[in-house]
């Protein structure tokens, strides 16, 4: 009988393990685990899209055992190497780089697929120096995979009159400091996790304008983007073709214009946007998403004290917005949706059946709006609880054609629904502006609202829309 010694058990055990390693970092697997709750019942899960990962360049696959090398602030002999970028020019693809605790003062450009990890333990922070250059350059040549884990990225002073005021940066004498930049021409596959980016002067992380890339594929995992005076995450991604961004179980606040802001315009590219699990707080705005080929999911998350809104989406045909089982809380405005002034004649049979603009089981309360709809497609708003706000859902002229199923509307402080009209709303539209609105559904809970529950009362509402009898109304 054949007998298989200890040696050989281990090193098949280490070969198994070297390979799984390789497989988290480049296989980007999306498999939500939250539990979701609906007032009315929640519709069954969305399909989440499968991201195909590229290979980096000159390879079919990464080595199976991929080298590492360390990095500490004192240097050799204690360690391989003293500064990050002596490491990175240093490095083979793939390399792994463990880093000791330690700020490091550098900006750093990294332009091969490798993997950036602190070790266990500990507090790496990356302190930019030079005025105006990124923290981090992710420099694309080619095809690469790039993964950054337990680092804190500060981002280099400003130099100039920069003031809190984010518009300083725009003066002709002021250099603002960006946090972390992708550039170049290929595909980057990039995983940031249990990471921070603070302080930028410019955005936390932005697409540069010499962008060319026929895939942006990036995870945001437990990352913190935190007091940078213009956007936490700007995805002006143009230049990627086909661009996908995950943000999970993160952190964006107090950033001084938007926390995620999302435009991308350029023909023949495609994006998909991901935000699960995680919080906007104390932005100006939240998330702001403007394009026409931006397919845009939110679920389980949370959107409080940002001045301006929570969410906002201006979107053109060829857009999608999925927004689910997520809380609204002390905002200027919850949600608003604005776009392309159209009337219900303009729409086609596919615009209806499309269910692009998806609002469900989301909880939106104490804000000034709640939901200030003029989105100009049609709009679904599903079993989802629009409380003690002081309006509670405004329908604007853009909007042409709302549906309202099985919500719970009450204790607003003007109206629970209402058109945006002078007769209803300071600062409505006068009659000679008002445009045909069309607005469905049925089994509404609406009631308690300080001036009524509907305005104006002769609008033709659904004989339906509020559900006559308690056992049949949303909970």
């Amino acid at each position: 009988m054949r007998t298989v010694t200890p040696g050989l058990k281990l090193k098949a055990l280490l070969i198994a393990l070297g390979s799984l390693g390789w497989i988290v970092l480049v296989g980007f697997a999306y498999s939500p685990q939250a539990l979701t709750v609906c007032p009315a019942g929640c519709p069954p899960p969305s399909v989440q899209p499968k991201i195909e990962v590229p290979h980096a360049r000159g390879s079919s696959a990464p080595p199976l055992y991929p080298p590492t090398v360390t990095v500490c602030p004192e240097g050799p002999p204690v360690c391989d190497y003293a500064t990050l970028g002596e490491a990175i020019a240093a490095a083979e693809p793939y390399t792994l780089l463990a880093i000791r605790s330690g700020t490091y003062p550098e900006n750093l450009v990294l332009d091969k697929s490798l993997r950036l990890r602190a070790e266990p333990n500990a507090n790496v922070e990356v302190r930019g120096v030079e005025p105006g250059v990124p923290v981090l350059t992710l420099d694309v040549q080619g095809e690469m995979q790039v993964s950054l884990e337990g680092i804190t990225f500060r981002a280099s002073p400003p130099s100039g009159p920069v003031t809190e005021n984010p518009l300083s940066c725009f003066r002709p004498e002021a250099v603002c400091s960006p946090g972390i930049v992708v550039r170049g021409t290929g595909s980057l596959s990039w995983v940031l996790r249990d990471a921070e980016i603070t302080g930028a002067t410019r955005d936390g992380i932005a697409c540069a304008e010499e962008l060319e890339l026929r895939a942006l594929h990036v995870i945001l995992e437990r990352v913190r983007l935190t007091r940078n005076l213009l956007n936490g995450i700007a995805w002006g991604c143009e230049g990627a073709r086909d661009g996908v961004l995950i943000v999970r179980e993160s952190l964006v606040a107090h950033n001084s214009l938007v926390g995620l802001m999302l435009f991308v315009e350029g023909e023949g590219s495609s994006h998909r946007v991901i935000v699960e699990r995680s919080t906007f707080l104390g932005n100006s705005k939240g998330l702001m998403a403007d394009g026409n080929r931006v397919d845009l999911t939110v679920q389980d998350s949370i959107f409080a004290q940002n001045r301006d809104w929570g969410l906002a989406a201006q979107f053109d045909r060829g857009s999608s917005l999925l927004l689910r089982s997520s809380r609204f809380a002390s905002n200027g405005a919850g949600i608003v949706l604005r776009g392309i002034m159209q009337g219900v004649e303009d729409l086609t049979e596919e615009d209806f059946e499309a269910e692009a603009l998806v609002i469900e089981g989301v909880h939106v309360w104490g804000n000034k709006w709640g939901i200030n709809a003029g989105a100009g497609w049609p709009l679904r708003i599903r079993s989802s609880v629009i409380e003690q706000n002081v309006q509670g859902v405004a329908i604007r002229l853009a909007d042409p054609w709302v549906e309202l199923q099985g919500n719970w509307i009450r204790r607003n402080q003007e109206w629970g629904v209402t058109l945006f009209r002078d007769t209803c709303v300071e600062g409505g539209s006068p009659p000679h502006a008002w445009l045909p609105v069309v607005v469905r559904g049925e089994g509404n809970r609406i009631e308690e609202n300080g001036r009524g529950d509907l305005c104006p009362e002769d609008f033709p509402w659904p004989e339906d829309l509020v559900a006559p009898d308690a056992d049949e109304r949303a909970p």
